[in-house]
């Protein structure tokens, strides 16, 4: 587990350093891309997924009438493309680790606070966590929360479009397509729930549906439910001291969102404690990098460092809690195929 933390503390390094000039922001951010890259996209059966995914990559090759029925058309055709060229999953690994990479950190940097402690405070959950073995979601994740920056610059049909494009990794994306219509006025909220809900019911029937289990992950959801509370706690008590009241409807909105939805998360994990920790994940990143733009624009600068490094420090102690006492944490010791050829 100590490359996990390695990484962690590398990116606050890296945080420290940005602004220094623009120069210097373009080299520090290309480097650590890359970086990242190569971290997830060369790693070596860790997590519990390997298995299920290497099994998907055969199937894409021998089964043609699968290839119809798997709706994730993005991560399909990476697969396809990596068997065409004759090449094996560890390169649909690198892909989805250089999406991964650049999509969470560009995320940041186009609504311009530090892509690095950013990136820190969210690592535990999006790559250690989810990431790191399930590929899949942790590029859905990632294009989501660049979406998301989008949406926050009010580039509504950008949001729209990179969503579509998450979706084509993981389906669980559709959660979000609500965000978009998060200011309208209520009878809209309500015509667009009657068209959505229909869709949701028929993600979660019929590709999701396992995820009811409530004995799966239970441990897990509390642990990141528990993160999203403390964020929401910590965002609470600092808008108490904002130097600047937010005049913006969207900004209010998204504003309470964020306070109240991991309560509700919270009270629903014994319903569907594995549903809930899947949703949750995205939670972590939206809250995380709204909550990190709300203070930058409203708050003081020190009011802005207390809660900054007191997210780091929760975040860091969620590390700790799941490479020490987390119940599959051996099977996410890091390990890389470099470290295999030698």
């Amino acid at each position: 587990m100590s490359a996990y933390f390695f990484v962690f503390f590398l990116n606050v390094f890296a945080g420290l350093l940005w602004n220094k000039s623009r120069l210097g922001n373009v080299v520090l951010l290309s480097i650590m891309i890359v970086f990242m890259t190569l971290f997830i996209g060369l790693k070596y059966e860790v997590g519990t997924d390997h298995g299920n995914y290497l099994g998907l990559f055969y199937r894409f090759m021998m089964d043609a009438e699968f290839d119809l029925l798997f709706p994730e058309y993005g991560y399909y055709l990476i697969n396809r493309f990596s068997g065409a060229v004759g090449l094996d999953l560890q390169f649909v690994y690198f892909i989805c680790g250089a999406l991964m990479s650049y999509f969470t950190y560009r995320a940041a940097q186009v609504i311009d606070i530090n892509p690095f402690y950013f990136f820190a405070i969210i690592f535990p959950f999006h790559i250690v966590m989810l990431g790191i073995s399930g590929v899949r979601q942790g590029v859905a994740e990632s294009i989501f929360i660049f979406a998301f920056s989008l949406l926050i610059l009010t580039k509504y049909r950008k949001y729209i479009l990179f969503l579509l494009i998450a979706m084509g990794f993981h389906l669980s994306a559709l959660f979000f397509v609500f965000l978009r219509y998060i200011t309208v006025k209520k009878r809209w909220l309500i015509l667009f729930a009657f068209v959505s809900i229909p869709l949701m019911i028929y993600l979660y029937e019929f590709r999701y549906a396992h995820y009811a289990d409530t004995t799966l992950y239970n441990q897990g959801a509390y642990l990141r439910v528990g993160f999203l509370v403390g964020v929401s706690f910590v965002f609470l008590l600092l808008s108490k001291v904002l130097v600047v009241a937010p005049n913006n409807l969207e900004h209010s909105r998204f504003f309470n969102f964020f306070i109240y939805s991991p309560v509700v998360l919270f009270l629903l994990i014994p319903l569907s404690s594995t549903l809930i920790d899947r949703i949750s994940y995205y939670f972590i990143l939206a809250e995380v990098i709204y909550f990190m733009y709300f203070f930058r624009l409203y708050s003081n600068r020190m009011s802005y460092k207390v809660g900054l490094t007191s997210i780091l420090l929760a975040s860091f102690i969620s590390l700790v809690a799941f490479a020490f006492f987390g119940n599959n944490a051996e099977n996410y010791q890091y390990n890389n195929i470099i470290f295999e050829m030698f």
